[in-house]
């Protein structure tokens, strides 16, 4: 098997996010920069839209914290003395979404066509940033009538993604009021392979993690749901995401993650171990690395490997409901190996690169493997 070399996806631009590999980006949704450093002590290091701005005092924040941001292209954020904060450019949020009619409802999304002009104005200012875009949940659950008279048109999102650098989207399958949504952690891997195809699989592709009640006063996300989301998107091949951290109801709360010393621990937790990782996941993945089979045909996984140095991650998930025992291959390995599975505090013992581990609902197991 080829070793392969981490490389920065964000190389192509002088004044984007930070070009290191071993560096990966972690965000929060429209935060006040008052809490960046609170957030950059558990792991966030880029900030994505500033609420009502970019301003000077904003910027001036970001800047004393060293928090980098992706916000809104204005008149002062092109000029400020801090602008060097500013690592991309913010279309409109969710534009794929029915548009609010002040007095009259709603009406269609905006046009692709719109976004792309948008696009071409926002560089002709600026081609030293990307520019980034978000989508709503849509592109992930199609029959989301939230999209008014584009309702399942998943044909809008290619021409979408002609308007931007990054393309991001946000579902919350957790919180949903959708039932055949709710609970169904693999809407994530769903949307993200669709906006991959969108962009070709040229562009680098975000997703927004919930951690809250968001508008469900019932029902949140517990540590281990986070945990499982976030690298169900990394496996399924996101280059970023982020945290949403508002919540709405019982009662409003911008930063109802980082109060809730519990869910902002485990987030913490899992930034630190995706950041340990971060060479590994800007490394190519290797096709054909791993097989993995359920004994129980209902179980759907999805898994990706990585081989860095002497060591070949394997990194998988269950994206059902069905546990099942699942019989793991490791393509070339030789002998008898320890796989560490990482967080988990334990081995699995690899003899001629077979094994067979145990995976719950949603489970995720993250192998780093001698290599051959």
């Amino acid at each position: 098997m080829q070793r392969n070399r981490p490389e920065s996806p964000w190389k192509a631009w002088k004044n984007g996010p930070s070009k290191r590999t071993d560096s990966f980006p972690i965000a929060v949704w429209l935060q006040d920069p008052r809490r960046a450093v609170a957030y950059k002590a558990i792991g966030i290091n880029l900030y994505i839209g500033l609420w009502k701005g970019p301003t000077s005092a904003q910027l001036a924040a970001l800047a004393k914290a060293k928090m980098p941001v992706i916000c809104q292209q204005n008149a002062l954020a092109l000029k400020d003395k801090n602008r060097k904060q500013i690592v991309g450019w913010l279309q409109k949020d969710e534009p794929d979404n029915a548009q609010a009619i002040k007095g009259a409802g709603y009406g269609p999304p905006i046009p692709p066509d719109r976004i792309v002009d948008d696009y071409r104005k926002m560089r002709a200012k600026d081609k030293t940033r990307p520019i980034f875009i978000n989508f709503g949940q849509g592109i992930a659950n199609e029959s989301f009538k939230g999209r008014g008279s584009r309702t399942g048109k998943l044909e809008d999102y290619p021409l979408y993604a002609k308007g931007a650098d990054i393309l991001s989207f946000d579902i919350y399958p957790v919180t949903s009021p959708y039932p055949h949504v709710s609970g169904r952690l693999e809407y994530i891997s769903i949307g993200v392979e669709r906006l991959l195809k969108a962009g070709k699989n040229k562009k680098p592709t975000f997703t927004w993690i919930e951690c809250t009640h968001i508008n469900n006063p019932k029902v949140k996300p517990t540590p281990a749901q986070v945990r499982s989301l976030v690298w169900i998107a990394l496996i399924s091949g996101v280059k970023g995401f982020g945290y949403f951290c508002h919540e709405f109801k019982p009662r409003f709360r911008e930063a109802a993650m980082l109060q809730d010393k519990t869910m902002s621990a485990a987030i913490s937790k899992i930034n630190k171990r995706v950041q340990s990782l971060a060479k590994v996941l800007n490394t190519p993945p290797k096709k054909k690395g791993a097989s993995l089979k359920p004994s129980n045909k209902k179980t759907r996984l999805k898994w990706t490997t990585r081989l860095l140095g002497s060591k070949l991650y394997l990194f998988a998930a269950n994206i059902s409901s069905q546990p099942s025992k699942v019989a793991i291959s490791i393509r070339g390995s030789r002998g008898t190996r320890q796989a560490t599975v990482l967080d988990e505090n334990r081995q699995l013992v690899l003899r001629f690169g077979r094994a067979y581990d145990q995976f719950g609902p949603y489970e995720v197991h993250l192998y780093e493997i001698s290599y051959p």
